[in-house]
């Protein structure tokens, strides 16, 4: 029963990375869609 206990918080954690980790990349890329959208007028 122990290592299930062990194997379900450890994919808690892990679910709760991901989470983050998913978050911080969409920050990301909403910063580099204000940077294309700010350098494509000088594009054209």
């Amino acid at each position: 029963m122990s290592f299930l206990c062990l194997h379900f918080t450890r994919n808690i954690h892990i679910h709760a990375f991901y989470l983050k980790f998913s978050r911080i990349l969409s920050t990301q890329n909403a910063y580099l869609n204000r940077f294309v959208v700010s350098l494509r007028p000088l594009n054209n």
